[in-house]
């Protein structure tokens, strides 16, 4: 009976947004190019990651999103040049998304330590779902019919997607705005216009406290970050706190708006409360978990969300090379 109930919120809740917010991760920085296309190359090395992210483990079939990403710094050009494959799937009929995404930035200098990174995207991504289990209004009205006979219905569709970014940086702080679906493609599967809103990003965040080893490696960092977007109707707050000493890393995100509704029935705008734990191995692979604690009004029944990121970076030829110009964290 539980599972039933969860099932019939989640429907509600999924019909709502679902042509109004992108999949998210809980390990932001673990997929920066993700995140802001102006980090492509946002490090002196070659970098490769991989992320899957299970939400709401209780609710059968809920939301399941993997992510591999591959960016690479050409100094020589002041360039980032860097790409990633998404795959996304939420409900109970299959409902999926098949992305990719190739992504440019270009490294504005001020100092060796300091700049403008502009960035763009683009990308091409498949959406499809499993019509067979979905019932139609005259299926219901011809007694139950097994097969609809709606004919303007599609299983799938594609579409371009563009987006673009800019990031300020130095050792010490960073500070950016993304625009993600510019474009504004149309997602109908019925022949008609559904367009995908813009979604507009917002993020920062500082180095309150660090401590440098030889070659100027960072031992110990205590680092305040924050993330504001919104989506059509759709918005939230991520704020987070990371404290590196290495070679773990451990953070706390809270997700959502404090003291303000959503938009959609009502629903309090409080998401869940974030936990991160990471290691790092030589500065070349790192391994991180988070679970997110569901406060929403779907409450832990919903099973909370898990979420697993690799990450590995080959540096060139010099120790200076591993050095991080931009002080986001590692995840």
């Amino acid at each position: 009976m539980k599972r039933s109930l969860l099932h019939i919120i989640f429907i509600l809740i999924g019909c709502n947004l679902l042509f109004a917010q992108d999949p998210q991760f809980s390990q932001p920085y673990a997929n920066p190019i993700y995140l802001n296309p102006a980090f492509t190359g946002e490090t002196f090395l070659n970098r490769a990651s991989m992320t899957y992210r299970n939400q709401w483990s209780a609710i059968e079939n809920g939301f399941s999103s993997y992510i591999a990403t591959f960016d690479h710094n050409a100094k020589k050009i002041h360039s980032g040049f860097g790409g990633y494959v998404l795959y996304d799937q939420s409900g109970l009929n299959g409902y999926r998304t098949t992305g990719l995404n190739l992504s440019y930035a270009y490294d504005a200098m001020f100092t060796r330590w300091s700049g403008l990174k502009l960035g763009a995207s683009v990308g091409y991504s498949l959406l499809n779902y499993n019509a067979n289990d979905l019932l139609f209004a005259d299926q219901i009205i011809r007694d139950g019919a097994p097969t609809s006979i709606e004919n303007n219905i599609r299983d799938h569709t594609s579409y371009l997607d563009l987006g673009a970014g800019v990031l300020y940086y130095n050792t010490f702080l960073w500070a950016g705005f993304s625009a993600s679906h510019l474009n504004q493609a149309n997602l109908s599967l019925t022949g008609q216009v559904e367009r995908l809103p813009i979604k507009y990003s917002f993020l920062g965040g500082a180095v309150l406290w660090k401590k440098k080893g030889q070659w100027g490696k960072e031992l110990s960092s205590f680092n305040l970050v924050v993330h504001y977007k919104f989506q059509a109707k759709w918005n939230q707050l991520d704020l987070g706190i990371y404290y590196n000493f290495q070679p773990l890393l451990l953070g706390v995100w809270y997700r959502g708006i404090p003291l303000l509704n959503s938009d959609y029935q009502n629903y309090g705008n409080n998401e869940s409360i974030v936990f991160l734990i990471g290691i790092d191995f030589k500065d070349k692979l790192r391994v991180a978990y988070s679970y997110d604690i569901t406060i929403s009004k779907l409450t832990m029944s919903s099973g909370g969300s898990s979420e697993i990121s690799v990450i590995y970076e080959w540096p060139g030829n010099s120790k200076k090379a591993r050095l991080r110009r931009i002080a986001c964290p590692k995840f």
